[in-house]
């Protein structure tokens, strides 16, 4: 189903008051490249095929083996969607903006084309953008790994000419 029937779907529902019928199930496996998983009603032991894990912008992997709660649109089995679950693998959001936000065992991973990112904690902020990378603590700000992290290509290569430093001028400690 493309996203905009689903949109329309949705829209009408809420038009006409619709209830949208629930079932909690378990998850038996799961289709990231799909968006999609396959679960057993935990009350009905039926079979659900082709659960959504994506509405939109943002998509949600459940574990496999976890509780999940799907619903489905004009109670019709044939369009079951995830509407939450009790254990999470991997967190997918999407912006219009072509701004990316993956969190998954990997770490998370932020990809914004052309688009500065900032990450501030506790009076600390870390900027990347196309102009650099600009550091600023209220506390010592510590590189783990070192300047050879920042400034080599061949991580754990130490720097063998403090020259080299220079040439990274992008990055500002504060």
């Amino acid at each position: 189903m493309s996203l905009d029937k689903l949109k329309q779907t949705l829209s009408e529902l809420q038009k006409n008051n619709t209830p949208t019928q629930t079932v909690w199930v378990e998850v038996k496996e799961v289709d990231w490249d799909e968006k999609t998983m396959v679960a057993l009603g935990i009350d009905d032991e039926l079979e659900y095929y082709d659960v959504l894990l994506g509405l939109g912008s943002v998509d949600v992997k459940p574990k496999v083996g976890s509780n999940c709660l799907i619903g489905f649109i004009n109670n019709s089995e044939t369009l079951p969607f995830l509407i939450m679950a009790d254990e999470v693998e991997e967190l997918n959001f999407k912006t219009q903006f072509k701004v990316q936000l993956n969190i998954s065992d990997k770490g998370i991973i932020i990809e914004a084309m052309d688009k500065p990112i900032e990450i501030n904690s506790n009076n600390s902020t870390v900027s990347l953008s196309s102009s650099g990378i600009d550091i600023s603590s209220d506390n010592d700000i510590r590189l783990n790994g070192g300047f050879e992290a920042l400034y080599n290509k061949v991580p754990g290569m130490p720097i063998s000419d403090i020259s080299q430093i220079g040439v990274a001028k992008k990055v500002k400690l504060s």
